[in-house]
């Protein structure tokens, strides 16, 4: 919806959006008034670079993820960064509520590990700088220690951030 971009702009930062929802992008432009390209990466042609390229709540829809990270790579600039959240099939969340776990949904074509992310993105020529992984259910429950999750990357969602080798 534009929280991330409205977050850029108040830094000072150019920002540009790809949105495949049309609903997203309406309230993007409702709730900010930015407009971004409405399609998927295959249809954005422009000859551009990027020094981040977010794919947040992105990569767990896609059909061919090789062939998506390849099509995005071509967004980053030179050591640029890719930022990529998605849900974490190896949480804590996951192993208490087994099939009930609310990530697991139709709509998700892929589930990934910190470790499994971390190699898809290695594989195309990233190098992994950040991981941590966050709890929405269980930050809410009184004396549950959160930073166990965290430490050992169980948390609901991965959040990582690798950068573009030099070599590409």
């Amino acid at each position: 919806y534009g929280f991330l971009r409205y977050s850029a702009q108040r830094m000072g930062l150019d920002h540009y959006g790809l949105e495949i929802s049309r609903y997203a992008n309406e309230m993007c432009a409702k709730l900010f008034g930015f407009t971004n390209f409405e399609g998927d990466i295959w249809q954005y042609n422009k000859n551009q670079k990027y020094d981040i390229v977010t794919c947040l709540d992105v990569i767990e829809h896609v059909k061919d993820l090789d062939s998506f990270i390849a099509e995005t790579k071509k967004y980053v600039a030179h050591k640029g960064l890719i930022v990529v959240r998605t849900p974490n099939l190896c949480s804590f969340e996951h192993k208490c509520f087994r099939s009930k776990f609310y990530s697991l949904k139709n709509e998700h074509l892929n589930y990934f590990s910190p470790l499994s992310l971390a190699y898809l993105l290695s594989r195309h020529g990233f190098s992994i700088e950040f991981t941590i992984t966050s709890s929405h259910l269980f930050v809410g429950f009184n004396n549950f220690s959160i930073d166990c999750l965290v430490s050992n990357l169980e948390g609901s969602d991965i959040f990582m951030v690798a950068r573009l080798n030099e070599a590409n």
